[in-house]
């Protein structure tokens, strides 16, 4: 049978995790190891982060009929109803072919008037690399043709997308 001394001089009342070891020690050992992956963290995404967007270059005093207008042709996604939006086909375009950086320094133009049977909406992109004029007409189902070839390309793009 075991029998139990309670009065061990020895005895501490500080709490020990299961291996004996102190929380300031296991921390102290893997502080390197944090330091490394905080640093990898700092180099690699936060830059990605900070990178201006598309909507970081739209304008923000529109009237409510070009907000409507650029609404209705952005969230854009086919025929289908399902995929890929107008807005999202423009951005990985000019991503694709400039960088992440293009909107640095950029700014959007938007132009949006009646139309025959609907509305047409121009877009003068000046962005830090380039250049870029879009136009749609978009008819009163919702429906979105590009007016010159690079803005069918963006809508042929969506209308195919899956």
């Amino acid at each position: 049978m075991a029998s139990f001394n309670f009065d061990c001089p020895d005895m501490t009342i500080l709490p020990k995790n299961d291996s004996g070891r102190s929380l300031g020690g296991f921390l102290k050992k893997r502080a390197p190891i944090y330091l490394g992956l905080t640093g990898l963290f700092v180099v690699f995404a936060v830059p990605g982060l900070m990178n201006p967007g598309i909507d970081d270059v739209m304008p923000d005093e529109l009237s409510g009929y070009e907000t409507r207008v650029l609404d209705g042709v952005m969230k854009y996604n086919g025929p289908d109803g399902d995929g890929l939006e107008i807005i999202e086909a423009i951005n990985m375009r000019l991503v694709d072919e400039f960088g992440d950086s293009v909107y640095k320094d950029g700014t959007i133009g938007i132009m949006a008037e009646p139309d025959d049977n609907g509305d047409r909406l121009v877009m003068d992109f000046k962005l830090d690399k380039t250049e870029r004029t879009y136009s749609w007409h978009i008819d009163p189902e919702g429906n979105v043709e590009g007016l010159d070839p690079a803005s069918a390309y963006i809508v042929e793009l969506v209308d195919f997308y899956d």
